[in-house]
């Protein structure tokens, strides 16, 4: 089960990457989040190697595979986008952190009482 501090941080590295598409999750990693040791698959849900993690479960239906694996979710459509094609990267990782966002609010995150699944408040996380 992943627990809240790994659903932040990988809702602020989504929400980050939405806007520098230019940048990779490792950049974020090592610039950004500062950390001394790197997530395993460059992903604070991982529990596994990429082929066996199911640490997004809560995020994303399995039907089709993981973020990572499923063709039609928003973190594989995200990695496969040209960095030269920012407008769709930024789309791509945003649907990742709103994806990350609704499961946090369903916790009942404190940071956000009165907003769970708020467009605007979502907006204002994502812009700013």
């Amino acid at each position: 089960m992943i627990g809240k501090e790994e659903l932040l941080n990988f809702k602020d590295m989504w929400t980050w990457l939405s806007g520098y598409p230019a940048h990779d999750r490792e950049y974020y990693m090592k610039h950004v989040a500062k950390r001394e040791e790197m997530w395993v698959n460059s992903c604070s849900l991982a529990n596994g190697t990429e082929d066996a993690c199911d640490g997004c479960r809560p995020l994303w239906n399995f039907d089709k595979g993981s973020l990572c694996t499923d063709p039609n979710s928003p973190l594989y459509k995200w990695r496969n986008t040209d960095r030269q094609d920012p407008d769709n990267r930024t789309f791509f990782a945003s649907k990742v952190a709103v994806l990350a966002m609704n499961v946090i609010a369903d916790l009942g995150d404190d940071s956000s009482p009165g907003h769970k699944r708020d467009p605007d408040f979502i907006h204002s996380q994502l812009h700013g």
